[in-house]
């Protein structure tokens, strides 16, 4: 699902892990984010393998993406209830769904 409609596979992992019963909420978010990490990095090397020459913004994305990386971390594991992590997540949800349906 995540390749289809662009969405990281960790938006899609935490629900799973958290409608299985296997976490909560403020356990499953790190585990997504490092999910998410190690498929983007995975991706970064299939495209730095095969790419001609990569962006001359991408230093500037990766830095972007670490600190939002950080700041997301930050705010889920001390700072937002789990109720506002839920809406969070499921609006997130909501707009994976909407670019699955939306051509």
């Amino acid at each position: 699902m995540s390749g289809v409609t662009g969405t990281g596979g960790g938006v899609f992992l935490a629900p799973v892990i958290v409608l299985m019963g296997w976490s909560d909420l403020r356990r499953a978010a790190p585990v997504a984010a490092a999910y998410n990490l190690l498929n983007s990095a995975a991706a970064f090397g299939g495209a730095a393998a095969t790419l001609p020459q990569l962006p001359p913004a991408l230093p500037l994305w990766l830095i972007v993406a670490a600190a939002g990386a950080v700041l997301g971390a930050w705010l889920a594991s001390q700072r937002l209830p789990e109720r506002t992590m839920r809406l969070l997540l499921a609006g997130l949800l909501t707009v994976s769904a909407v670019k699955l349906l939306w051509p």
